[in-house]
């Protein structure tokens, strides 16, 4: 029995592999029986272990640093408790910037900076007029900025969405509204006041393109895929006097959402400026602001003489305009041809005019260009896009007609022309609806359709896969 347990035991130690200092100092094949040997000493439970033991490290590594982890769900809610304190503190600002010495007074620049400054500190964060009622608050040290809405609304500056691009189509149906179309105010009687209705298929629009994107404040402008099939009239004094306010109020009442902190209103002239190249805007000679008209004026030039006696009269907003000259007085701080606050009243005069003491003597803001011209006048939509802004402004080519928000004088010989911007048959120009002449022989008015455009928080719009890109 002896013998056979050592012939046994013999027999065993050959099957193990047989490791000597020669083996292990013995360079590459000396190392791999040396790390065989360590490993053929672990049991299964040893190895086990080490394999839970590497799992749970992972896991606790997951639950401190992870997307859900200890680490992160605490920066996370720092970060949050001071979104939240920001928000309050320029909430207060807000407040404060709207009480002035003799009582609330209107926002600006300058009211909500000093605020700001004096809520977080002087230098902490810089306020942004956007210029279409809404603000921007963006602090320095943190990157971190704000958008105050038109309604006094703070919401964080959204990201914009990616894949989201100029020209894309975003589908949104505003909820039903309607805005009666005030005759007396657009020069079509005081007894004619038709309602739009956004739900009536002459004003429902439900499919919108892309056509600016402000990274810097986070905001999208949609305009409408073509113009309503409805169309408002515009014409004579009190049409040029109230045709930016109404365009743009209709267009808000209709198609913009103040819970939602949607503008809406009606394209204008500086939105379709902005998208021309230079050549074909203001760099060369039959560029729309260098061509001479066939009075020898171009746009910007101011009269060569007033215009006198029968040749004076003016629309009232003509008083309050930038730039305006009546009796030898130059107003050079007055709303500009495309904005309007309120509206104006008819006055009491057979032609619905006034009458200077002596003179007028406008300056010209008037270019009109041809819709083959317009076909070559655009930036692309994109970078190294074939398809360019014209696409977007001219949607359905030399059939497109819509009113433009912007108010036009042109000059003549004699006298000069209000008119109200349009795009008539894909042409760039203006519709003119009275002269300078102390009459109203010539003064006209006509109905074409509105061109909205909204201004959306990029926050709200979406992609889903079964609609594309929409707001809801």
């Amino acid at each position: 029995m002896r013998g056979k347990n050592r012939n046994s035991i013999e027999k065993s130690r050959k099957k193990l592999p047989q490791f000597t200092t020669m083996n292990v100092m013995d360079g590459q094949a000396g190392l791999v029986n040396y790390t065989s040997l360590i490993f053929y000493s672990l049991t299964i439970d040893n190895i086990l272990n080490i394999i839970v033991l590497i799992i749970l490290a992972g896991v606790s590594i997951s639950m401190l640093v992870g997307d859900n982890g200890i680490i992160t769900q605490a920066q996370r809610a720092e970060q949050e408790t001071e979104e939240a304190q920001e928000k309050e503190g320029i909430e207060l600002a807000l407040t404060t910037a709207k009480i002035g010495e003799n009582g609330e007074q209107e926002l600006e620049q300058t009211n909500f900076q000093k605020a700001i400054d004096d809520q977080f500190g002087s230098g902490k964060a810089i306020v942004i007029d956007n210029g279409d009622g809404t603000f921007m608050v963006s602090f320095n040290n943190k990157n971190r900025s704000y958008k105050i809405t038109s309604n006094g609304k703070v919401i964080k500056k959204s990201e914009i969405p990616q894949g989201l691009q100029v020209g894309s189509t975003v589908k949104y149906t505003a909820n039903s509204n309607s805005y009666m179309w005030q005759g007396k105010y657009s020069g079509e009687g005081i007894n004619v006041n038709p309602i739009l209705n956004n739900t009536d298929v002459n004003y429902k629009i439900t499919d919108w393109r892309v056509y600016n994107i402000d990274d810097s404040t986070g905001t999208i402008e949609l305009i409408s895929n073509n113009p309503t099939e409805g169309k408002v009239f515009l014409g004579y004094a009190q049409g040029y006097n109230n045709a930016v306010y109404l365009l743009n109020e209709a267009c808000n009442e209709l198609y913009g959402d103040s819970a939602k902190g949607i503008i809406g209103r009606n394209i204008n002239i500086e939105d379709i400026e902005m998208k021309m190249t230079s050549e074909a805007l203001n760099t060369t000679e039959n560029s729309a602001h260098n061509y001479l008209n066939a009075y020898g004026y171009k746009y910007g030039d101011q009269a060569n003489e007033a215009y006198i006696l029968n040749a004076s009269s003016y629309p009232v907003i003509y008083l309050q305009e930038d730039l305006s000259v009546i009796d030898g007085v130059k107003n050079s701080n007055g709303i500009k041809i495309s904005n309007q606050s309120k509206l104006i009243e008819p006055v009491d005069t057979p032609t619905g005019k006034l009458q200077a003491n002596n003179s007028i003597q406008p300056y010209n803001s008037y270019w009109y260009k041809d819709n083959e011209f317009m076909k070559n006048a655009f930036e692309p939509l994109n970078n190294n896009s074939e398809n360019t802004y014209y696409d977007l402004i001219m949607p359905n080519g030399s059939n497109t007609n819509y009113w433009i928000s912007t108010r036009v004088i042109g000059l003549y010989e004699n006298s000069c022309g209000f008119s109200i911007r349009y795009v008539n048959s894909g042409n760039m120009g203006a519709f003119f609806t009275c002269s300078s002449y102390n009459n109203n022989d010539t003064d006209q008015g006509l109905s074409l359709s509105l061109r909205p455009l909204i201004s959306v928080d990029a926050s709200l719009i979406t992609l889903k896969d079964d609609i594309g890109w929409i707001i809801e």
